[in-house]
């Protein structure tokens, strides 16, 4: 699953979760910089159909949104999230809006990333097959003694 409990109890994003959660920064980062501006974070909110999750004061100018997730959350030194705090604002959230809902809600895939790097080298591979500079003889194999 997507999270897990600590010693207190919390819910906590296990390695799935931030596996997610990275998914959803990474698709909404517009400018790829690693950091969230108030109008990513107003974007993401809109696409998983929470737009009303804070108060209207908080999301009326980028300045009450920058104190008001510096204080829950943190923030850079600009006053950006930076994917740790966002990874904080998900695990305050995760009990109501659980990321994976979130990620599906985007029409971003669940799978893990692991998968996916998985799935292009077996492409890979694929693509290598019948492609050996010597056609008659044999591709070599490892002796099992390297696994």
């Amino acid at each position: 699953g997507a999270t897990r409990s600590d010693y207190n109890g919390e819910a906590r994003l296990s390695w799935r979760g931030v596996d997610l959660a990275r998914t959803l920064f990474d698709a909404f980062d517009a400018d790829g910089d690693g950091r969230w501006t108030y109008s990513d974070f107003k974007r993401y909110l809109e696409a998983v159909g929470r737009p009303c999750e804070f108060e209207p004061v908080v999301l009326d100018s980028a300045e009450a949104f920058r104190c008001y997730c510096d204080d829950l959350f943190g923030t850079d030194e600009r006053g950006l999230l930076a994917f740790e705090h966002f990874l904080a604002y998900r695990e305050h959230v995760e009990h109501t809006a659980p990321v994976e809902a979130d990620v599906l809600a985007c029409g971003l895939s669940a799978a893990p990333a692991a998968l996916d790097e998985w799935a292009r080298v077996r492409d890979a591979w694929d693509a290598l097959e019948g492609h050996h500079e010597d056609a008659d003889r044999p591709p070599r194999t490892l002796p099992a003694s390297c696994f």
